[in-house]
């Protein structure tokens, strides 16, 4: 059993986003006004936008709580910065390697082997042999005019 809660650990470690102390003020007080935010877009500004309702006043409570909390009382905030640090750090994994990953092998995989198969990549696999080297002579003629405009 402790082997795998140790194989937990080591992989939560890769997956967890930093965390800051729990005396770090300004860190928790930023986080308090930044969830705040995030709150009020949300609730109050985005989802009755997109669903053609009225705008709801129940967000402000936990608004007003929380710009409280991180301008009297800051270590209040440090168990919601938690859960809100373990959310995001799933959130980040399954967005960075699930999704980017469904993304690569739905969309990119495809689409290069449709192009090949049409031959339209821009790229040769294996570049020119002359001679039995790889080396290619310049033709263009190597003048100063050339450098100040190399390509």
């Amino acid at each position: 059993m402790p082997k795998i809660k140790f194989q937990l650990k080591t992989k939560w470690q890769h997956i967890a986003l930093p965390v800051v102390a729990k005396d770090n003020k300004r860190a928790l007080r930023d986080f308090c006004w930044q969830f705040s935010a995030f709150f009020g877009l949300i609730f109050m500004g985005l989802l009755p936008w997109l669903f053609a309702q009225p705008i709801p006043l129940w967000p402000l409570v936990p608004i007003v709580y929380f710009m409280t909390l991180g301008w009297f009382y800051v270590p209040a905030v440090y168990p919601v910065y938690r859960v809100w640090m373990i959310l995001a750090s799933i959130l980040s994994f399954t967005n960075t390697y699930l999704l980017l990953g469904l993304v690569y092998f739905v969309v990119l995989v495809p689409l290069g082997l449709v192009l090949q198969m049409l031959n339209k990549l821009d790229y040769r696999k294996q570049p020119e042999r002359v001679e039995g080297s790889f080396y290619r002579k310049r033709t263009d003629e190597l003048t100063k005019e050339r450098l100040r405009q190399p390509f």
